[in-house]
């Protein structure tokens, strides 16, 4: 369990240091996913059958039951508290110079696609989003399309002017 809770967070680690060495890709993201992914379901597996050999058998019951309720509260709110994404559009990666008339195209382009960014106009260059905890995976999807798409809008457009 803790090799597993190890490997976590050196993966979730990985991406602010990648992020502030501006190296960090979509690849790296979906890598991350996939092998914090893989530690839970081995963490999860762990800590049930672990159960047993801690807990006296008399209170094994009761045991389970908050076991299961920590799980429960774990489930329900840590999705709305992880579905926080920020990102921040500089005009060069070194000088960290803001990109705010960038950043407003890109939350045009993403709200004519269906996808509203908040305080979309203001004079900031960051961006964040909230993802609701009840949303379905077509939603989510969706949503990293029309910016993915929203970007390339904003790139070609830097590129060309």
């Amino acid at each position: 369990m803790l090799a597993c809770d190890a490997i976590s967070m050196a993966v979730y680690a990985s991406v602010p240091i990648a992020a502030w060495c501006g190296v960090l890709t979509v690849a790296q993201l979906i890598a991350v996913a996939l092998i914090a992914g893989t530690a839970t379901v081995f963490f999860n597996s762990a800590y049930q059958v672990l159960l047993p050999g801690i807990v006296d058998e008399a209170d094994l019951t009761e045991g389970n039951a908050k076991l299961m309720g920590s799980q429960a509260i774990a489930q329900t709110g840590g999705p709305g508290l992880g579905g926080l994404l920020g990102i921040e559009l500089v005009k060069d990666r070194k000088t960290k110079e803001p990109a705010v008339a960038e950043r407003n195209a890109f939350a045009r382009a993403a709200i004519e696609a269906g996808v509203v960014i908040p305080d979309a106009m203001g004079g900031s260059s960051r961006c964040l989003f909230i993802a609701p905890a009840v949303m379905t995976r077509d939603e989510i999807d969706l949503c990293m399309d029309v910016m993915d798409r929203a970007l390339h809008t904003v790139e070609e457009a830097r590129m060309s002017g």
